[in-house]
């Protein structure tokens, strides 16, 4: 298979499924370096964390990380995103999810907060990717990513249970018994090797099983949005408020690393009200 039918078969996987697979994105060094940080903060955190995050094991937002900024800037994830057809991509946050030795399954969700406003939510061309990148080769022992294809444009019976998903009492996993964390016939595992970039489309159904292994599973996620500009200025306007409120704390040499990819809508529109459940136009 030649480049470009490479990469064109991964477009029509992510347009399809809404995932997609790249071998070999980050570097030795690199992913050394993110292993080093994600250690390091993941030995910081407390009890209290822990049970508050039970389900996705720890939610750490990238304000508490500028040691990263090298791994959201990385030319190479930039470079899949142009070939995959992606232009004019500007960053908005990223999270570090580790799941500890022996812990439940991840809850059903999905990442979009504009499906009320926005017309392209309902398009073939999402709003929103996450970009994963796994820290250990992933299986489903140890809790790899679990997706419902082609959830991001047609309605599962998920979209009606979960509600908004994100919410504490999901996270501490107040319910196990819920459906938020069970098996469905139609899912598919996500497996990747530790460098892999796991992209998805922000829309699609997405969880990961319970870590059985005895060791910490742990992935960085960034969310990039791809023809940002087209996107109406009320919803650039949502995503820029959230990037911005992320790195305002920042060192100066990291948010000047930062600046060029974050979003930064300078326009007068008021924000799109973040709104995570779809309308009956997801049919």
């Amino acid at each position: 298979m030649g480049e470009s039918d490479h990469w064109k078969t991964k477009r029509e996987a992510l347009v399809r499924d809404g995932v997609c697979v790249i071998k070999d994105i980050l570097d030795a060094p690199l992913l050394d370096s993110v292993r080093r940080v994600a250690a390091e903060k993941i030995a910081q955190l407390s009890d209290k964390h822990r049970l508050a995050q039970k389900s996705p094991g720890s939610m750490l937002a990238n304000r508490d990380m500028p040691e990263l900024v090298d791994l959201i800037t990385w030319p190479k994830t930039l470079q899949a995103l142009s070939r995959l057809g992606f232009e004019d991509v500007q960053f908005s946050r990223a999270y570090l999810v580790s799941k500890p030795p022996h812990s439940p399954p991840l809850f059903w969700h999905q990442d979009c907060t504009v499906w009320s406003g926005e017309p392209r939510t309902y398009s073939e061309i999402t709003p929103q990717l996450f970009a994963m990148f796994y820290l250990t080769d992933t299986t489903r022992e140890n809790g790899c990513l679990r997706v419902i294809p082609g959830s991001h444009r047609r309605r599962h019976q998920l979209h009606d249970l979960i509600g908004t998903a994100h919410t504490a009492e999901t996270r501490r996993m107040d319910d196990p018994g819920s459906l938020l964390y069970a098996e469905f016939e139609d899912q598919v595992d996500v497996l990747a090797r530790a460098g892999d970039l796991v992209l998805g489309d922000g829309r699609a159904l997405h969880a990961s099983h319970a870590n059985r292994s005895d060791h910490e599973r742990t992935v960085m996620t960034v969310w990039y949005h791809p023809m940002f500009s087209e996107l109406q200025e009320s919803t650039q306007a949502q995503i820029s408020n959230l990037a911005q409120a992320e790195f305002e704390f920042w060192p100066q040499a990291a948010k000047d690393a930062i600046g060029p990819l974050a979003a930064n809508y300078r326009g007068s529109a008021i924000p799109l009200p973040r709104d995570r459940i779809p309308g009956i136009e997801l049919h």
